[in-house]
């Protein structure tokens, strides 16, 4: 996962050194929102998302993991996207952390954005989760 920002004074707890015994869910589907674990075959319609309000002057995707993260940045390419994407695929078939994909259930073939649940960084938790949602989605963010 790209890098998360902590104050210098937060506890960080250790790396999670062992894979999740159970198993994580292969899908949850509500009636306007369908999540799927993140996959190298994904790449095309995950691609679009992340370009969704790309410009040379940023997106308003940067930040989502840290304040000063620059991605997605201006001319990722489809194999850096896909890079990307099979480092989740692993890191979810290792159960060490578990990326979802963010369909329309309307039409499984639209990526709304992504889902990470992660191993905690500061003790006293038990995951952390982040998302986004393409711009372009966002208006339905409201109501899922």
């Amino acid at each position: 996962l790209r890098g998360c920002a902590r104050r210098p004074d937060e506890e960080v707890a250790p790396a999670a050194a062992t894979p999740l015994a159970a198993a994580p869910p292969a899908e949850l589907r509500t009636a306007r929102l369908l999540l799927r674990p993140l996959r190298a075959a994904h790449v095309d319609p995950d691609y679009e998302a992340v370009l969704d309000g790309l410009t040379p002057e940023g997106s308003p995707l940067q930040s989502v993991f840290a304040r000063r993260d620059a991605w997605p940045f201006f001319g990722m390419t489809r194999e850096e996207d896909l890079f990307d994407l099979r480092r989740h695929e692993a890191e979810f078939d290792l159960r060490l952390a578990f990326a979802y994909t963010v369909l329309d259930p309307a039409d499984e073939g639209v990526v709304r954005g992504c889902c990470y649940i992660n191993p905690p960084t500061k003790r006293g938790f038990d995951a952390e989760c982040m998302l986004w949602i393409r711009p372009s989605a966002a208006d339905h963010a409201d109501h899922a």
